[in-house]
């Protein structure tokens, strides 16, 4: 198994407490919704791999058939994406929307110089911790990093609200201070949000964090890559303690009427 490095999904499984983070590195999660997720992405960021990767199933219109079962198992399939009909045809009207001409979205997918779905490894100052991130796009020129994101809703008010629960602000501000520590500088500032919905009519958006998101971002994942640097000294990777802990309402439960 590669190496221990903390990453962006690592740092929302220490969240929860290590010995999970531990238990979690050891799943191989597979599901249609991040599959058809990976295709998007390759579609709209690396169309060129897009026919080596991505393979659609055209006999049916399920994955329930022996058909498909068949199909799946192929030796020519197994290691492909297999999509659906339905499914191929909602990834090419989402990227459409994405890629449309004089869109701010296409502009920043196709600025020159861009590297797409690049990994990057580096050690956390502070705690000499090894760390990995795979980003989307970045652009090193003008040291832009954008994700890629399908949503429900590219509504601000409802995306502000899935970054806070989602942990995308630890996402951005993890990213960032990444590429700070790799190349030595601290013009790495912003995080854009490339957000397309996932059904119609499968509008866009962009959004540029300010400086509070990554800042509370920040903030988050300090505590959490210290915690992992301190489990991965001393190989001891812990639960929940093993006492009694004090139960309190949340605030906002916490009224008499």
């Amino acid at each position: 198994m590669e190496k221990l490095a903390l990453s962006y999904s690592g740092i929302k499984n220490m969240a929860q407490n290590p010995a999970y983070f531990l238990w979690k590195r050891k799943q191989k999660v597979i599901s249609d919704a991040l599959e058809f997720g990976k295709a998007f992405h390759c579609r709209v960021l690396e169309p060129e791999k897009f026919n080596e990767q991505v393979i659609v199933f055209t006999d049916g219109k399920t994955r329930t058939s022996q058909k498909y079962e068949k199909f799946a198992v192929d030796p020519m399939n197994k290691d492909k994406i297999i999509l659906i009909e339905k499914e191929q045809d909602k990834l090419e009207t989402m990227a459409t929307a994405v890629l449309s001409e004089g869109s701010y979205s296409k502009e920043i997918i196709q600025a020159t110089g861009n590297l797409f779905e690049q990994r990057i490894d580096w050690e956390d100052i502070e705690s000499e911790t090894p760390c990995k991130g795979f980003l989307d796009i970045h652009n090193p020129e003008k040291h832009v990093i954008a994700d890629l994101k399908s949503v429900q809703s590219a509504e601000p008010e409802t995306f502000s609200k899935q970054c806070a629960n989602n942990g995308y602000h630890q996402q951005a501000a993890f990213y960032i201070d990444g590429m700070n520590t790799i190349e030595d500088t601290d013009e790495y500032e912003k995080f854009l949000f490339i957000c397309v919905e996932k059904s119609a009519p499968y509008q866009v958006a962009v959004y540029e964090t300010d400086t509070q998101f990554i800042d509370v971002g920040r903030a988050r994942n300090r505590p959490l890559i210290d915690l992992f640097a301190k489990c991965l000294k001393s190989n001891n990777w812990p639960a929940y303690p093993n006492r009694a802990i004090e139960l309190t309402l949340p605030r906002w439960a916490n009224r008499i009427y």
